[in-house]
């Protein structure tokens, strides 16, 4: 009896299977999603920028300071936005990158519909796929940074474009404006939806219902969208601490008087540096593919890839010319991650199309086309799934774009050692008071990679100082008479280390890339005399 029943249920779960192939397809995009965005969230080391800004969350959820960040020109909606998740998750590194994967799965999702959009389930299908196993949007989706909450923001802002251009109902204009509005409250780099979001009337096609005078209906829609996203942005004003915005724009990004006084000084290394990383971080197979289906669209005269290719377009040239080299010689991979969708995009249209042209290939047996198709999957998909396996499980061992690599894991931004030094000292202020020293004054590690774990602490007090000093600040060494003393040492340079006549000593030295080249230093500091 109960094998009638179970053969009855597995009957009626086939064919509901066969009837409803999209949610079948959906889950498994999702489930996919979280699995590879959620496994060993831990592994790679705090980042630098990672821990100013989930301290700049903390300090709004604890201490109701709100706009921190403004105090260094940086926008507080990906801050905020963090708030609820250390509210419920223990752990803050953990909290702050569960946040990027849940923006990770909205802009799953806004892939998803963009491409039934612009085509039908199959491309939204077959491009969530793609955003699913390219490296370079897994990696934003596992760490705490601004990109993740900003490409969210982008991808549902192009969705409403779409959606408006295509309908040229106004009733488009207010969820328009606040998305774009949201997303200038990210991050400066959502300016570029002024430019992109109007090329989406490009996506219209003539079978779509006539209205008088279209082109001005979608002006008419355009223009008071970007008039609210500009007042939300606004609201910013209030804060004696707006001016700081325009300062920090002008620090990393060129004025159109720059622009236009020098325009190529660096234009040609960012156009090559993109394409170089976008090469690396894509994996070169899926990279061609989504040039293809672009390339293909545009020959096909498919509306969406004009829309598609000006968004990829724009979006490039426009990152080239203003995007300043002020910390490192280079533009890095998280200025231009909005370049991402419509790469995919037109990937998944390549992939649909080439899955189309395979089944409807007569010339050939059915079993052959199943092997071309096969064949075809394992071409486009083994390198990223390789990748984003090393990704996930051993992030020093993936192929990773050098700027990525140089921040996350080998050079000074990055915070190995935080998490065992962190330990440490919870362990020693358990049984008393306890002084800790870190070499970064401000924001930054390892003193914002101490704060979001040991600010609470009332038996630990931990005193700063500028990486560059000489001497070991005098309050350490008074402190060190009556208490234990500690040192958190990172070095900013390879000749940057603590110096052999300071009274300390060390206790570990922790590798950022398993070299001798850069550490972070615990080290105890030994009363004088």
């Amino acid at each position: 009896m109960s094998e009638v029943i179970a053969e009855n249920l597995a009957s009626r779960a086939y064919q509901w299977i066969r009837r409803h192939p999209v949610w079948v397809a959906v889950v498994l995009l999702f489930v996919t999603y979280f699995l590879t965005r959620l496994l060993y969230l831990g592994r790679l080391p705090i980042f630098f920028d990672e821990s100013i800004f989930i301290r700049w969350s903390q300090k709004a959820l604890k201490e109701g300071e709100y706009l921190a960040s403004l105090t260094d020109g940086l926008l507080p909606l990906h801050r905020w936005a963090m708030v609820p998740f250390l509210a419920v998750i223990g752990d803050p590194l953990t909290a702050g990158r569960v946040a990027s994967v849940a923006f990770g799965a909205i802009t799953t999702a806004g892939i998803l519909l963009i491409g039934r959009e612009i085509g039908d389930w199959k491309i939204g299908v077959a491009s969530g796929f793609l955003y699913v196993i390219c490296p370079f949007t897994l990696w934003f989706d596992r760490v705490a940074m601004t990109e993740s909450l900003l490409l969210t923001l982008f991808v549902i802002t192009i969705l409403l474009a779409l959606k408006a251009a295509r309908s040229l109902s106004f009733w488009y204009i207010p969820a328009l404006g606040l998305s774009i509005g949201l997303a200038m409250l990210t991050k400066g780099t959502a300016q570029l939806l002024f430019v992109i979001v109007p090329f989406a009337y490009l996506a219209r096609t003539p079978s779509m219902k006539k209205k008088r005078r279209p082109l001005l209906r979608w002006c008419a829609i355009v223009l008071p969208s970007l008039v609210i996203a500009y007042g939300i942005f606004s609201l910013l004003r209030f804060s004696d601490l707006f001016p700081q915005i325009a300062m920090r724009n002008t620090v990393a990004t060129k004025t159109l008087t720059e622009v236009l006084k020098n325009p190529f000084d660096v234009f040609f290394s960012n156009v090559v540096t993109i394409f170089s990383t976008l090469v690396t971080f894509m994996t070169p197979v899926l990279l061609v593919v989504a040039l293809l289906g672009l390339i293909l669209g545009f020959i096909r005269r498919w509306r969406p890839a004009y829309f598609l290719v000006a968004w990829l377009v724009l979006t490039w040239l426009i990152e080239a010319l203003v995007a300043k080299h002020w910390m490192f010689d280079t533009i890095l991979p998280r200025f231009y991650l909005v370049i991402l969708p419509p790469l995919l995009l037109g990937a998944g249209y390549a992939c649909v199309e080439a899955m189309r042209a395979i089944t409807g290939w007569t010339q050939i047996s059915r079993a052959m086309r199943g092997v071309v198709a096969t064949a075809a999957v394992i071409s486009l998909f083994a390198l990223p799934l390789i990748n984003i396996s090393l990704v996930v499980a051993s992030p020093e061992n993936a192929v990773l774009p050098q700027w990525t690599r140089f921040q996350y894991i080998t050079d000074w931004p990055s915070g190995a050692g935080i998490e065992q030094i962190v330990a440490f000292l919870q362990e020693k202020s358990a049984d008393g008071k306890i002084t800790v020293g870190s070499n970064m004054p401000g924001i930054g590690l390892p003193t914002n990679g101490l704060e979001i774990y040991l600010s609470d602490n009332e038996n630990l007090q931990i005193i700063t100082f500028r990486p560059d000093v000489k001497e070991l600040p005098e309050e350490l060494i008074d402190s060190s008479r009556d208490r234990p003393t500690y040192l958190v040492f990172n070095m900013f340079s390879e000749r940057n280390v603590p110096p052999g006549d300071w009274p300390v000593r060390p206790l570990r030295k922790y590798p950022k890339d398993g070299s001798d080249t850069m550490y972070m230093w615990l080290l105890e500091v030994e009363p004088e005399g």
